[in-house]
């Protein structure tokens, strides 16, 4: 009897491990997909945005340290024919971890050295897949990358994988004010990115290097409520030949309020000496607005749910 009575209570306790062993695994499967966008701030204009998995590098820069990357200097006086002095930049980043392998999509606001460096040229697989804008073309298939796919402005790419998807749409960018500066420098692109998995949504417009043009404004307009807005600051080029080429706190501002984005994420500041103003001003002048202001370090990560 004792034998038997034994023998059930191990039979009972088996199907209670193994039914729990099912439901911890179905919590597992939950935990995976957190609905939530990871947001690590590389340097400069570069982010990693992880959504479920899905890898997304922004404006790949990924040289450190005093040699950080080279090109012309916008922030000093030059002869417009000859163009602008090579300089060597610093980066307050001494290391990047950065897993290249890892990456699913790259996306290219514009490939001007401050946005595309000479490291990341060499340390990205030539197979990247990467939405680009149509005037850097050229360019970007010079350095020898494959996959490129042009995207114009309004245009649009949809990444589908599981239950979940990333719609990815360019918008326009004006990085001068100047029409004939902004020719010169080339049309390139800020993305609106929603994510979705399910009934969940969250939107993402970065900006890359632009201002807040009526042209822009149109562009904006045709977008859906934004949740993280992430703009470039630093107002490089206030003092040089083609004057001021990325945004300062009160473009900054502007650009936030006219949006009515929910969350501010700034990027492209403090990282390389080619930026002029310190984030300390738009965090200055953000204090009695009613967004959310999220100022991070390089490398450190933010997680919007």
């Amino acid at each position: 009897m004792k034998n038997k009575i034994k023998k059930l209570f191990l039979i009972c306790v088996s199907f209670i491990l193994v039914g729990c062993s099912m439901n911890y695994s179905d919590v597992s499967k939950e935990d995976i997909k957190n609905k939530n966008i990871k947001i690590t701030w590389i340097s400069g204009p570069s982010m990693l945005i992880d959504f479920n998995g899905f890898k997304i590098l922004t404006d790949p820069m990924l040289g450190t340290g005093k040699d950080a990357f080279v090109m012309g200097n916008p922030n000093e006086m030059f002869d417009l024919k000859k163009g602008p002095n090579l300089k060597t930049f610093t980066s307050t980043v001494n290391e990047i971890n950065l897993n290249t392998q890892e990456i699913d999509l790259v996306l290219i606001s514009h490939a001007h050295e401050d946005h595309f460096d000479q490291k990341a040229q060499k340390k990205l697989p030539l197979d990247t897949e990467m939405l680009i804008p149509l005037f850097d073309k050229k360019t970007i298939l010079k350095m020898g990358f494959t996959n490129t796919i042009v995207l114009k402005a309004d245009e649009t790419k949809i990444y589908n994988f599981d239950d979940s998807s990333i719609r990815i749409t360019a918008v326009a960018a004006h990085h001068s004010k100047n029409k004939d500066i902004h020719s010169i420098l080339g049309e390139g692109n800020g993305y609106f990115i929603e994510f979705k998995q399910g009934a969940w949504k969250k939107t993402l417009y970065w900006t890359g290097d632009t201002f807040l043009t009526d042209e822009i404004k149109k562009s904006i307009a045709k977008l859906s409520s934004i949740d993280i807005l992430v703009p470039h600051v630093g107002n490089v080029g206030v003092h040089g030949s083609l004057g001021q080429l990325s945004m300062k706190a009160i473009d900054v501002l502007e650009y936030s309020l006219y949006t009515k984005a929910k969350n501010i994420l700034p990027i492209h500041h403090s990282t390389y000496d080619l930026y002029l103003e310190p984030i300390t001003k738009f965090e200055k002048i953000s204090e009695k607005q009613d967004y959310i202001l999220n100022v991070i370090k390089e490398g450190e990560t933010i997680v919007y749910k």
